[in-house]
């Protein structure tokens, strides 16, 4: 049996304790950099990076560039964003070390290991095209009239608040 959640349906089971909570250990553990990261499983692992791209978080996956490049068109920047922004955040390197890995990434070129990947998820060049230029966020045509009284219920307890 499949039950349509929602936030009001998702907010009350986790209230009524029928969804578990959710801890994430990583709040609470002092993380290694990328850098660290890297040199504990080159150290413990004899992990040998591929030279494609530095400070990758996804050293054993053949798809990262492949979805770095749909990421980059589809929404004008990939995950490696994300995870050079942080690095530059905790000081692990400055922002124009990130400018110039971002850029040696040349995310707008399609990479090396595109046919291998489409192959893989029985994809032809034309399905690649059309991803490419889909409507971004439209996962679905309406929003359930709950959620819109969720999100109403939620406004007007945080203006309450203030």
């Amino acid at each position: 049996m499949r039950h349509k959640l929602n936030f009001f349906k998702e907010s009350y089971y986790k209230k009524t304790g029928k969804f578990g909570l959710k801890t994430e250990p990583l709040f609470y553990l002092e993380n290694p950099t990328d850098k660290e990261m890297g040199d504990i499983i080159t150290r413990e692992l004899g992990w040998q990076d591929a030279d494609t791209s530095e400070f990758t978080k996804h050293l054993d996956c053949v798809a990262e560039p492949f979805t770095n490049y749909i990421r980059e068109h589809r929404y004008g920047y990939s995950r490696r964003i994300c995870q050079l922004s942080n690095m530059i955040r905790s000081g692990e390197i400055d922002r124009q070390t990130a400018i110039c890995i971002h850029t040696k990434d040349n995310l707008r070129e399609k990479p090396a290991c595109t046919a291998e990947v489409l192959q893989m998820l029985g994809m032809t060049e034309s399905d690649l095209q059309k991803t490419l230029v889909a409507p971004v966020f439209k996962y679905q045509k309406y929003t359930s009239r709950s959620n819109i009284l969720f999100a109403y219920l939620k406004k007007l307890k945080d203006n309450i608040r203030n």
